[in-house]
């Protein structure tokens, strides 16, 4: 599947991949639109801003790609 990180905008960095391993059974409270949590095996571990490796780290918001 196709990723989308909040701090790497596809735009400039492109759309990453991953396979999806889980997605919760329930929407998340109070998120106003359906959001669900989802855990992916990541293709890779990072993207290289200006040269220099960045790490996908723990908490980073993003999204699925069309």
């Amino acid at each position: 599947m196709k990723l989308l990180f909040d701090g790497f905008p596809y735009q400039r960095y492109g759309v990453r991949y991953g396979t999806l391993r889980w997605v919760s059974p329930a929407a998340l409270a109070g998120a106003g639109d359906a959001t669900f949590r989802a855990l992916v095996d990541l293709g890779d571990d990072g993207v290289w801003v200006d040269g220099k490796h960045r790490p996908y780290l723990a908490g980073m918001a993003g999204g699925r790609a069309s």
